[in-house]
């Protein structure tokens, strides 16, 4: 299983990066996304000034993305995730460590672009798709 943090998912939304190719070349099922990453995405579109464009592809992603829903072993996960960041002296975003703890309690793959944030912490498996 595979769980796009949000930097990948925009990427393939604007088909850049053969990201898109990537989603549609996987098999039903192979892929989600956190309810993390929908939040994000769809506070993303709810700013003003976003051309119609980007909010007519991220609603067509996310009609096709399933949505796995954060809950409490995503929320142990992630206090982990957290911690060992803190540990090791890189911090990184709130929204990003949840995603990352999401990831870990489903013994999912993370796919971001981020992944210096998160190459050392224990239990977590990336994939960078850039």
């Amino acid at each position: 299983m595979l769980l796009l943090d949000t930097d990948i998912c925009s990427y393939g939304i604007r088909a850049v990066h053969g990201v898109a190719q990537k989603l549609t070349s996987a098999s039903f099922g192979d892929w989600a996304i956190s309810s993390i990453t929908r939040h994000e995405l769809l506070f993303g579109i709810k700013l003003p000034g976003v051309p119609s464009s980007v909010v007519d592809g991220v609603n067509r992603f996310l009609e096709i993305a399933t949505t796995l829903n954060f809950d409490a072993a995503a929320a142990d996960a992630a206090a982990l995730v957290r911690i060992q960041l803190r540990e090791q002296g890189k911090p990184s975003g709130g929204f990003d460590e949840l995603i990352a703890g999401h990831a870990m309690s489903l013994d999912a793959t993370l796919v971001t672009n981020n992944t210096k944030h998160f190459e050392n912490l224990l239990g977590l498996k990336l994939e960078n798709w850039l």
